[in-house]
């Protein structure tokens, strides 16, 4: 897989709403990235970081959408093995569905067009505060991604590790977007 860099991501405005102390909230939509027969793309729901409104984001959720043979699966994110989750969360991380600096949020979506299975998912996570070294934290989300298979069904074992530590990767077997809807640069908006 190619290195993960922190790419300002381009995005749709769908739908603004408000909540009573809030402030406005607006759904946020990724590129589409096709993977197989399949065109996946993630969604937030967000609103602007009042301290830091040209780059951070308050997410309240996120969800990836699965779509092939006329067929939408929504998977609501961070989708997360259970054993992994509960090891992150004896570490002190919390999975609320609120999403923020210090929480984690998908990042990079991959397609992964592996030599012995299906094209497969693998979702990296960041943390939110553009610190580098949670790919070495125990069980990171950013270190160990999330694989799943077409169907939106979470993967592991060989078939997993295949994915995420591909043998000579070439670019156009592991296509990629940016999904991250906490860090975004907005300037402008």
């Amino acid at each position: 897989m190619k290195n993960a860099k922190l790419v300002g991501l381009i995005v749709l405005t769908v739908t603004n709403f408000s909540f009573a102390d809030s402030g406005t909230w607006k759904s946020y939509s990724s590129e589409k990235l096709l993977c197989g027969d399949a065109d996946v793309h993630v969604e937030s729901i967000c609103q602007p970081d009042k301290n830091n409104v040209d780059e951070w984001r308050v997410c309240g959720s996120a969800s990836m959408f699965i779509t092939r043979q006329n067929k939408t699966v929504k998977i609501t994110l961070p989708q997360i093995p259970q054993k992994q989750q509960k090891k992150l969360e004896i570490q002190g991380y919390k999975f609320d569905g609120t999403m923020k600096i210090g929480r984690w949020s998908p990042f990079l979506l991959t397609c992964a067009k592996t030599h012995s299975s299906n094209p497969l998912l693998v979702m990296s996570y960041r943390l939110g505060d553009n610190d580098l070294t949670e790919e070495s934290l125990p069980d990171s989300l950013a270190g160990i991604p999330v694989v799943t298979d077409l169907e939106g069904k979470l993967i592991d074992g060989k078939t997993a590790d295949a994915a995420r530590h591909p043998v000579n990767p070439k670019d156009e077997d592991y296509p990629e977007i940016a999904v991250n809807g906490v860090y975004i640069a907005v300037s402008g908006n």
